[in-house]
């Protein structure tokens, strides 16, 4: 299925779709669901972040959910639109990694990352914003200061609780819009750590026009 070419922007052609909609992915209580259900009925924002719960590697994905998680619920409801997270970790994670990030909507894991791997996000590294560029708006001030107020919240938690459970910390991930039904209207692969697309330039391309009160920046 893979083209053999990594394209960041390339939009899903209908073999991938298909194929990626039929693979099951878990829900917060462990039960498996199709990816595709996700955006059966209505135009969904989905994020793939790295994995939930590595100490010095997260901080990235969850700055990014966090600011996803302050656009108003009115705001998704009126434009017709809603918001999911899907990591590559173990289920068991994902409620607690919704309370650090205040995301209130649907998150997921694949585990088995058979959904990235359908969609083409391919590329496994640890790299940070190249020298040169202006970092992402969501990237934390100070790098040091949120690695070690990460690495407090893990150490908080019994080390064989989240031990192999955290997902493969090189997988990045993408965001996308997709439905209703089996359609994408928007691809964008990380070639990064760094590299999600600003939250109101990708809501945009699901039709909303984020303001002010959104308390994200223009």
């Amino acid at each position: 299925m893979s083209s053999g070419q990594f394209v960041s922007d390339a939009l899903p052609t209908e073999a991938q779709l298909k194929a990626a909609a039929a693979i099951e992915i878990r829900d917060e209580q462990g039960n498996k669901v199709p990816f595709g259900s996700l955006y059966e009925d209505q135009k969904t924002v989905v994020v793939f972040i790295r994995e939930f719960q590595t100490p010095d590697n997260g901080i990235s994905a969850k700055a990014y959910v966090t600011q996803l998680a302050e656009i108003p619920a009115s705001t998704l409801s009126e434009a017709g639109v809603k918001i999911a997270v899907v990591g590559c970790g173990d289920y068991s994670l994902i409620t607690d990694y919704k309370k650090t990030t205040g995301f209130k909507g649907q998150i997921y894991a694949d585990a088995s990352r058979e959904v990235y791997t359908a969609l083409e996000m391919t590329l496994r590294n640890l790299k940070g914003t190249p020298a040169g560029s202006l970092p992402r708006s969501y990237i934390p001030e100070s790098a040091l200061k949120s690695a070690i107020a990460s690495t407090w919240d893990a150490l908080k938690q019994p080390m064989n609780a989240i031990t192999g459970k955290n997902g493969d910390i090189k997988q990045l991930g993408g965001d996308f819009v997709f439905g209703p039904g089996n359609q994408c209207a928007y691809a964008h692969r990380m070639e990064n750590t760094q590299d999600h697309v600003e939250v109101a330039d990708l809501v945009g391309h699901a039709g909303i026009d984020l303001v002010p009160t959104a308390k994200l920046p223009a």
